[in-house]
């Protein structure tokens, strides 16, 4: 499955350290009108479609609001614009809460949750 293979390349090439540290840039630290908004961020997290090629008789569930064919793909990224997520498994019918759902709670998924009261920007068009 493409999915699984991207996410085995994706983890051997972009390894990160699987523990949160201080990992906010000096630029956001050392500037009172990001801090605040940023203190206890640890990246972001976004969706996108991505338009694919696929036979006529298996089209219909990967048909997404644009009426084209699509995968659902959910990823995440760090301070330092580095990929430490990303699924590209689900149909374009899925809905966007459905996939960040599964990602966050299925374990084998090894999605990278924020410790506890820490947070990722979440995009609004996603959620």
């Amino acid at each position: 499955m493409l999915g699984s293979n991207f996410n085995d390349v994706l983890e051997a090439i972009t390894y990160r350290d699987k523990i949160f540290n201080d990992i906010a840039p000096l630029q956001i630290k050392n500037d009172k009108r990001y801090m605040s908004y940023f203190k206890d961020c640890n990246g972001c997290i976004n969706g996108t479609h991505i338009a694919v090629c696929i036979s006529e008789t298996q089209q219909l569930r990967y048909i997404d609001r644009k009426e084209i064919p699509t995968f659902n793909v959910i990823a995440t990224c760090d301070f330092d614009v580095c990929f430490t997520f990303a699924s590209i498994r689900w149909e374009g019918s899925t809905h966007n809460t459905r996939v960040f759902l599964h990602a966050i709670n299925t374990p084998s998924m090894n999605f990278l949750k924020p410790p506890e009261g820490k947070l990722s920007l979440l995009s609004l068009l996603f959620a």
